[in-house]
């Protein structure tokens, strides 16, 4: 039951955070490119620690031998790599996502429920 009601979250928020992008911000203007901006950066800080979530169920869905080594091929993550240049990296025993806001700045959130928005590129599989 937690789970189904985890995974419905997921969706919408993601459903929310692209449905937000493509409204105009008066009923008279369209979007201009500063608030396309802003609402890609809005997407980025729901998505990116939202993968959690994903993460977990990734991990405890292998009752004998819990690993994060599947996390960036679910299917979350992948459709959200396309969607907002997510960045993934994982290993049986951590993960890390990031991806890279209009600040050239990277915001990322990892398996040590670390979420940080850094000025250089991470490496490796935590937000260091």
């Amino acid at each position: 039951m937690n789970r189904k009601i985890l995974i419905i979250a997921v969706v919408v928020l993601i459903i929310a955070g692209g449905t937000y992008y493509f409204l105009p911000s008066s009923s008279t203007s369209i979007v201009t490119p500063e608030e396309k901006t802003k609402i890609s950066d809005s997407s980025i800080k729901g998505i990116v620690p939202g993968i959690r979530a994903a993460a977990e169920m990734e991990y405890s869905n292998n009752f004998s031998n819990p690993s994060y080594n599947t996390v960036c091929n679910s299917s979350f993550v992948t459709t959200n790599a396309k969607t907002i240049g997510l960045v993934c990296r994982d290993t049986d025993t951590s993960y890390m996502v990031y991806a890279k806001l209009s600040s050239g700045t990277y915001y990322c959130s990892d398996s040590a429920a670390t979420t940080v928005e850094l000025q250089t590129e991470p490496l490796g599989t935590l937000c260091k």
